[in-house]
């Protein structure tokens, strides 16, 4: 499935969405000395059946919260997700 747009935050974690209608955030880890990307969290049908064609960290700079996102769908809704 094609991948329509990725975004990297502050807190180090990559998010990914797009055809498939998964949110997906990524995790460097170090194995044996080395980087490593896993998965760190799925979330599947994050905008129902629709697929997901934007995402983007939000910068909240004032609270100090690095784990805020926000995605966009073909549902025509822009929806707000927290890591906490």
């Amino acid at each position: 499935m094609p991948v329509y747009s990725c975004s990297w935050g502050k807190n180090g974690k990559i998010a990914s969405v797009g055809a498939d209608g998964k949110l997906v955030i990524y995790k460097e880890t170090q194995v044996e000395g080395k980087s490593k990307w896993e998965i760190d969290v799925i979330k599947p049908l994050a905008h129902g059946i629709f697929e997901m064609n934007c995402v983007k960290w939000w910068d909240t700079s004032d609270s100090g919260d690095e784990n805020l996102l926000l995605t966009a769908g073909d549902d025509g809704n822009v929806n707000l997700w927290s890591l906490k």
